[in-house]
């Protein structure tokens, strides 16, 4: 349904040309008191024109309070959305009414994403005494730009909040035009991307980034004037895409635990430091630890730790650990942290050496990690937990390598 608002006041001719012109099936006027009256002769000279058209009339209480106009106004989406209208479809003509309503009608509706039409006149004779009336189609300029909207799409992927800025790219949809629209849906790929990426699903992840870096790779040229920042994302895209490839690589399809895997879950860790939520990071952090003796101990020993047969196991310690360890269906040995870190040390590999080198600091930030709320207690843990963990695991075991996601700078 096309509905046409037309703000009354003036020259009742300009309404019937406008009304002429863009052919809605259904009419708004917004009046005022003194202005309402215009809108019989208005209906009068449509019929006479042979045009029929269903029309409702939303009136202000002053037309020059610019505060009560816009109130009105605001009613009118209400309208709009009750009749089945979509926004493309909806053309406001502001040429009448006070400045007041026609200000206001612009305020109220200017992020509703519907289109604009105004009258002017345009003096068509050298003495300037014969004019003529010009409509002008004016595209709504939150289309172009919706400043507000592409804002917090950029807050939100750049605090990791994906799912908010997967919101925030569906409204921009609505109310943008091509080619932004086409830069919206390259970067709804790639937001889902990096939201499958911060859950772990590293698989779907790389397809939706690699599919949005495509979609996004001829817009950064020519979107460059309106949006700068578009080649840094674009490096910082490929340059993470190129890492997931390597992952996968590496890990026959993400399917086979190695240092990737502990590299990017100590980076997950980290942006949940960045977004406040220091017991998740810190869990992350212990599960990194774990990953840590686990590559180590299949490198080692060439068994994973959950599947250990009793034959690997040192004679000084071997009763023990069938008796703690002994999984009696498979005949196996699930070994938790600690032990692999022992068992390791105990062959002489270096990466069980480094952990009891500083094992009375790393009994510390377990004993606080065994204490909070995702583990065996109820205590919240804070930025100096993560922080002492974290560099505690970086220092011991040399991890220098990380993985960042780019931000963008769109706005």
């Amino acid at each position: 349904m096309k509905i046409l608002i037309a703000s009354v006041g003036g020259d009742t001719n300009e309404i019937v040309a406008s009304i002429s012109k863009h052919k809605p099936d259904y009419i708004i006027y917004y009046a005022s008191h003194e202005t309402v009256s215009e809108i019989g002769p208005i209906q009068t000279m449509l019929n006479s024109k042979g045009i029929y058209i269903n029309d409702y009339t939303m009136i202000v209480d002053d037309s020059y309070d610019l505060v009560g106009c816009y109130k009105k106004a605001l009613e009118l989406d209400t309208f709009v959305r009750e009749n089945g209208a979509a926004s493309n479809e909806v053309i406001v003509d502001y040429s009448g009414g006070t400045k007041s309503m026609s200000s206001a009608l612009i305020l109220a509706t200017i992020n509703r994403g519907y289109n604009y039409s105004c009258i002017g006149k345009h003096r068509i004779s050298p003495d300037k005494k014969k004019q003529s009336q010009v409509i002008k189609n004016i595209e709504n300029p939150w289309k172009i730009f919706a400043i507000e909207e592409w804002k917090k799409l950029v807050q939100a992927f750049n605090g990791y909040q994906f799912a908010s800025a997967y919101y925030m790219a569906d409204i921009l949809k609505g109310m943008v035009v091509k080619p932004q629209s086409d830069l919206i849906d390259a970067l709804q790929l790639i937001i889902d991307g990096y939201w499958k990426w911060d859950i772990f699903s590293h698989k779907e992840a790389r397809e939706q980034i690699a599919k949005g870096k495509m979609m996004l790779k001829p817009l950064t040229h020519y979107l460059e004037r309106d949006f700068p920042g578009l080649d840094k994302f674009y490096a910082g895209l490929t340059k993470n895409l190129e890492w997931l490839n390597d992952m996968s690589q590496n890990s026959n399809g993400f399917k086979i635990l190695n240092n990737d895997f502990i590299i990017d879950i100590m980076s997950n860790a980290h942006r949940r430091y960045i977004q406040g939520k220091y017991n998740d990071a810190v869990a992350r952090l212990y599960r990194a630890l774990e990953m840590i003796g686990q590559v180590a101990f299949k490198r080692r020993f060439k068994h994973d730790t959950d599947s250990v047969p009793p034959g690997i196991i040192p004679d000084e310690v071997k009763e023990e650990y069938e008796i703690k360890f002994m999984d009696d269906k498979k005949k196996k040995l699930k070994i938790p942290l600690y032990h692999t870190f022992d068992l390791l040390s105990r062959a002489g590999d270096k990466t069980g050496k480094r952990f009891f080198d500083n094992i009375g600091e790393f009994i510390k930030v377990l004993e606080a990690r065994n204490a909070s709320i995702l583990a065996h207690g109820t205590r919240s843990l804070s930025d100096k937990h993560y922080n002492r963990f974290c560099n505690l695991i970086r220092g011991t075991f040399e991890i220098t390598e990380w993985v960042e996601f780019p931000q963008l700078d769109l706005v």
